[in-house]
């Protein structure tokens, strides 16, 4: 459950997020949901890419912070792993380029 950020241009930044098979085959569906997308599943799906992983990449302006979590149809809620901070029960990402 790692999140990795790619600078874009010096206003935004592609953040990308990683689950293993096995994860997306237990909890079926799963997207990132958070404040950047008014908390709408679906909108940043986890797709497979190959070798074993399913990725999902969002697009925020760089220096922002973002809260996000995970939404599977079978599990529910989650968290990514490697993250800055937490505010409740979302996880806080800095959005800073060229930091992973």
């Amino acid at each position: 459950m790692l999140h990795r950020i790619e600078p874009i241009d010096a206003q935004s930044c592609t953040v990308r997020f990683r689950l293993d098979r096995s994860q997306i085959d237990r909890a079926g569906t799963t997207s990132v949901v958070g404040d950047f997308n008014g908390w709408r599943p679906g909108h940043a799906p986890f797709v497979y890419r190959g070798f074993g992983g399913y990725q999902a990449a969002i697009v925020v302006p760089a220096g922002t912070t973002i809260r996000v979590r995970y939404l599977s149809e079978r599990d529910g809620w989650g968290n990514p792993g490697n993250v800055d901070d937490s505010d409740g029960p979302n996880s806080v990402i800095h959005v800073t380029p060229g930091r992973s």
